[in-house]
């Protein structure tokens, strides 16, 4: 994985793994290292549940959810 990698690599934080699905399926590798994980446009919201150092830069699912709901109504 390559999430592993950058962990074993003297990289310091990662920007990256742009979808939920990949920044899911990275975020305990990370965590586990205690390293700083962006993942940009990463949506769901179990992204970034209960992390410290996890973090995303898009309104999340719900947030969305309802916006979208709010102006087709």
């Amino acid at each position: 994985m390559v999430a592993e990698q950058f962990v074993q690599s003297p990289c310091v934080a990662v920007i990256g793994h742009w979808d939920s699905e990949t920044a899911l399926a990275a975020r305990p590798v990370y965590e586990q290292a205690q390293m700083v994980f962006i993942a940009p446009v990463a949506t769901n919201p179990q992204v970034t549940r209960g992390a410290k150092t996890v973090f995303t830069m898009m309104y999340n699912d719900h947030w969305q959810g309802a916006v979208i709901a709010s102006y087709v109504t």
